[in-house]
């Protein structure tokens, strides 16, 4: 069987889009307000293509926006022979398709396997015009600046995500950070220790943690403005409950 090669592929826009900053977009609903958007396209005869940018490794993360560059992450083998894999976080010309710069964000020999129909690279990172954070190798969570300097990391722990009942289960983690207000939110449910956390998008220092009983599962919060108020909640989705959250203090709100 031949191997697909990975590449990127920017569509034709008119216009210049608004900020796609996160997985599913600013408001993580998959939604764009644009109204240029193409809605038929053809890669093979380049109907409605840009470019395309052949890719040096893999992932199922998402591409987010900022201006004028995307960012991305990969995965690739660090050597034929050690098993150890290599995360790379890419800035690419959304205008040329040019990469502006490939940074390692991690390397590491390979710690987890992942399910058959995803990558050891899912997480899609967060860019908020200052910075850009991404989930990346078996724990870290790191962050740089738009010219690609790391500014600090984190470990979250073993990202052990799988079959719920089954802890030698592993299919690879999913949930995507977000950046809001200078700060970095993440969901990590896992088979031990399930956690919700912000962080200082400046420094890195851990500001909250809520520790909770919660099975694996893949899904991204979402900050959410009540419509009367404007009041912001941290809203997460889970295989035992949905919640609220406080997002300045970590208290939990509400769940169902």
């Amino acid at each position: 069987m031949s191997r697909m090669v990975p590449y990127l592929v920017l569509l034709v826009a008119t216009a210049a889009s608004a900020e796609w900053s996160s997985f599913r977009g600013p408001n993580g609903t998959g939604v764009s307000d644009s109204e240029t958007l193409p809605v038929s396209w053809d890669i093979e005869k380049g109907e409605n293509i840009l470019w395309t940018l052949p890719l040096d490794g893999g992932g199922f993360s998402s591409p987010v926006q900022w201006g004028d560059h995307l960012y991305l992450t990969t995965v690739t083998p660090s050597t034929p022979t050690t098993g150890s894999l290599r995360w790379n976080l890419l800035a690419v010309n959304r205008q040329s398709g040019e990469v502006h710069w490939t940074r390692v964000a991690a390397e590491e020999p390979q710690r987890l396997e992942h399910h058959s129909t995803a990558s050891h690279a899912n997480p899609s990172p967060a860019v908020d015009g200052t910075r850009v954070v991404a989930i990346v190798g078996s724990s870290s969570l790191v962050a740089f600046d738009l010219e690609g300097k790391e500014q600090w990391r984190q470990d979250l722990g073993l990202l052990d995500q799988g079959l719920a009942g089954d802890v030698t289960s592993q299919w690879g983690t999913g949930s995507s950070p977000i950046l809001w207000n200078d700060r970095v939110f993440v969901q990590v449910d896992r088979h031990r220790n399930s956690f919700v956390a912000a962080f200082d998008a400046i420094t890195g220092k851990e500001i909250w943690r809520d520790q909770r009983n919660e099975r694996p599962s893949w899904s991204t919060p979402a900050i959410y403005h009540h419509p009367k108020t404007g009041k912001a909640g941290l809203v997460t989705v889970s295989p035992e409950f949905t919640r609220g959250y406080d997002p300045a203090s970590g208290r939990e709100l509400w769940r169902f």
